[in-house]
């Protein structure tokens, strides 16, 4: 089976396609020249996607979209991270969660596959992690503070292919219902 990944991201299809390795699944990278779908959540960043591409390409299609949520500010910056991240330096950032002692955050990661028999599957979960000041933060690299939940390592301290298993969930999911619907 053949679909595509719809990102300009490499460290992301790199990553999907690590996760499709075992199994009969080919990923192929699009990259739309002007597709970016603004919407408060990941999901439905996801959705309307794929939605939008299935109807003009001949190969089902996956898209994964990440936001970050900070529950003391009320989930701020959710999928606009990208933005706020180069708006917003880290040492500002822990300011703006001074009165907060935990300092949790969590990555939201969905996925939607859609396929031209019409069919829609979507998959969403959470990764948690916390923040932390260091004396070596990137000044907007917010990826430098955070430490995955019940770790002691800094995420970027990480090789991107260390903390897969963390942010795979999705794409086992799909695996496992296209098994389900015999399409793998």
């Amino acid at each position: 089976m053949q679909m595509y990944f719809v990102s300009r991201n490499k460290e992301k299809f790199q990553a999907a396609r690590s996760a499709f390795e075992d199994h009969p699944i080919k990923l192929l990278q699009y990259t739309p020249e002007s597709v970016e779908i603004q919407a408060r959540t990941s999901a439905q960043i996801a959705r309307a996607t794929v939605l939008l591409l299935v109807q003009d390409l001949d190969l089902p299609v996956i898209r994964e979209d990440h936001s970050f949520c900070i529950p003391f500010l009320k989930d701020f910056p959710g999928p606009f991270m990208a933005y706020v991240e180069k708006q917003i330096t880290c040492l500002q950032l822990l300011s703006l969660l001074g009165d907060d002692p935990e300092k949790k955050a969590y990555f939201e990661l969905s996925l939607a596959y859609a396929d031209q028999a019409g069919r829609l599957l979507e998959y969403s979960y959470q990764v948690p992690v916390t923040l932390h000041h260091r004396d070596d933060l990137e000044p907007h690299q917010w990826a430098s503070m955070m430490k995955l939940e019940n770790e002691e390592r800094f995420i970027t301290d990480y090789s991107p292919t260390d903390r897969l298993d963390a942010f795979n969930d999705n794409f086992e999911a799909l695996v496992a219902d296209l098994q389900k619907l015999g399409l793998v």
